[in-house]
Formats: C-alpha cells, sequence, structure tokens
C-alpha cells in the first residue's frame, strides 16, 4: 500500500511543462523587435515572417507605439514596443496602485492607463472571430499581459501572451 501511495503521489505532484516552440518564440521576438521600426521597416520585417500590417499607432499622452499584424491563416498579432522616449519612462514611473474598474484588479496606474488607451483604439480593428496573440518588450510587455486580459474579458479568442 505504502508503494502505492508513493506511487501516485509522485504522479500527482510531478511537476507539468508545457512544450516549448522556440520557433513560435523567435517569431514573436522578431515581431517585438519590429515594432522599434518605423511603419515601413515594420511591414518588411512582417512580410519575411507572411505577416500583413493592419494598423499602426502612436498613442497621444503616453507615446506608446504598438501595431497590429494578421498572418494568412487569420492570426491576429499585437506587438507593443518597449521604453523608447521620456513619455514612455513617466509611463513606467506612474507605479501608484488603482483600480481597473473593467477588468477588477489594482493596476500599475501608468501600464494601466497606456493598455486601456490602446485597447480603446484597437478593438475596433479586430476580428472577434479569429485567435489574437499578444507580444511586447519592456514597457511594451507589460502592456501585452495586460492588453491580454482585457482581450479575455471581452470575448476575443485569445492564442497567446509571449513577452
Amino acid at each position: 500500500m505504502s508503494r502505492f501511495l508513493i506511487v501516485f503521489l509522485f504522479a500527482v505532484c510531478s511537476p507539468v511543462f508545457a512544450a516549448v516552440d522556440f520557433i513560435e518564440i523567435k517569431k514573436s521576438a522578431l515581431i517585438a523587435a519590429a515594432s522599434y521600426a518605423s511603419p515601413k521597416i515594420i511591414n518588411e520585417r512582417l512580410n519575411r515572417v507572411e505577416y500583413s500590417l493592419i494598423h499602426h499607432n502612436v498613442l497621444p499622452h503616453s507615446a506608446l507605439s504598438y501595431f497590429l499584424a494578421r498572418s494568412p491563416s487569420g492570426l491576429q498579432y499585437l506587438s507593443f514596443r518597449g521604453t523608447a522616449n521620456l513619455e514612455n519612462a513617466l509611463v513606467d514611473l506612474d507605479v501608484s496602485l488603482k483600480l481597473d474598474t473593467d477588468l477588477n484588479i489594482q493596476l500599475h496606474q501608468g501600464f494601466g492607463a497606456a493598455a486601456k488607451a490602446a485597447y480603446d483604439d484597437v478593438k475596433t480593428k479586430l476580428d472577434k472571430s479569429q485567435p489574437v496573440s499578444v507580444t511586447g518588450h519592456s514597457l511594451g510587455g507589460a502592456i501585452a499581459v495586460i492588453m491580454a486580459m482585457h482581450l479575455q474579458r471581452e470575448g476575443f479568442l485569445l492564442d497567446k501572451v509571449i513577452t
């Protein structure tokens, strides 16, 4: 009986790791890196991985830069640039916690406000019937995670979040 219990506990308590898809991670890194470039360069880099640029914007107040791309299969990809200027640094430094009433959680005020502004800007350009992957670096990584929460709350098909 004790052997059975030990084997059972070992099986139940053993960590389970998801398979790591390094090709997908590399593609996400390339897409995140593209967010630092001009729309022309973004488009060139996306074409290398067979994505089309759908929308690019730099938001007022935070100077947060992001783009929406789409693959031939319909996968939508949101990519957020990291800290690249003084306005972005001010977003990083706005560290007080504030209740996000949409998500019902306390958020870093700068990240929360920038993510909400990005969500409000992009939501009409997204197709709810197609999955969305989200990526970002530095500030963009924080925005990507919060954006994913907004997308999930609104019923979008969330594919991956890679930061």
